[in-house]
Parts: structure tokens; C-alpha cells; sequence
């Protein structure tokens, strides 16, 4: 595997940790919500 390849796998590696990260950011974030959600239904 040449220098190129390598850098081009570390990028497609680095886009799919981004992404999932993301991901993670969006369900922690619904977590929260429906957390509070419950707190108000609980009154």
C-alpha cells in the first residue's frame, strides 16, 4: 500500500468516525429531550 492509498483510507476512516460521532451527538442530544419530556409529564 502506497503513501496515496493509505491517505485515502485514513480519509474514508476519518469521514465514517465523523459521521458517527455526529450520530452519537443527535441520540445523546433525544436522550436529553425525552429525559426532560418525561420530568414535565411527571409534573
Amino acid at each position: 500500500m502506497n503513501a496515496t492509498e493509505k491517505k485515502e483510507l485514513m480519509g474514508k476512516y476519518a469521514k465514517k468516525l465523523e459521521n458517527a460521532i455526529k450520530r452519537e451527538a443527535s441520540v445523546m442530544k433525544e436522550i436529553e429531550n425525552d429525559k426532560a419530556l418525561i420530568k414535565y409529564l411527571e409534573g
